[in-house]
């Protein structure tokens, strides 16, 4: 789908403008929601990679994930929390680019292997908020990380 001109002006308005990230971040949703650009969904962890832009191109460390999972756990995963602060885009739909995506993520596993689930192959996202629980999520899920571990006092 084409962004219509009149968006891709605002947007650009919003993105040189002086205000804090959050706000700005907050404003850009509306306008793509508004515009049918965007739009709320409840996925599983399993269809998520990281984008490979996240955290300016390092995407996440496995220590990080592992430790902020485990004290999201310790004081009780909270789903609206998740559901709310979540934001992932859909993989690219151009071959080169979707390869150039799942390499990313096949390439962190690897380096982060202990840490972060191996890619599957079947993913349809890439996160950019989020990215850490959903990671870690996803590890529990692909028997990656046990709950029973204490990965504080590692």
């Amino acid at each position: 789908m084409a962004i219509p001109r009149a968006v891709k002006l605002e947007a650009q308005q919003l993105l040189d403008s002086k205000q804090p990230a959050n706000l700005k971040l907050d404003k850009l949703n509306g306008l793509f929601l508004k515009n049918g650009l965007a739009s709320y969904q409840t996925i599983s962890c399993s269809q998520v990679m990281v984008h490979p832009s996240n955290r300016g191109g390092s995407m996440l460390n496995g220590h990080d994930v592992k430790a902020k999972g485990s004290q999201i756990m310790e004081q009780g995963l909270r789903l609206d929390l998740l559901e709310a602060s979540c934001c992932a885009f859909e993989l690219s739909k151009l071959p080169e680019v979707r390869k150039e995506q799942f390499d990313a993520n096949i390439q962190l596993s690897k380096t982060q292997e202990g840490f972060l689930a191996p890619v599957q192959g079947n993913e349809l996202y890439l996160s950019v908020g989020g990215s850490h629980t959903t990671a870690y999520l996803k590890a529990i899920a692909h028997g990656v990380v046990s709950l029973e571990e204490n990965y504080m006092k590692q």
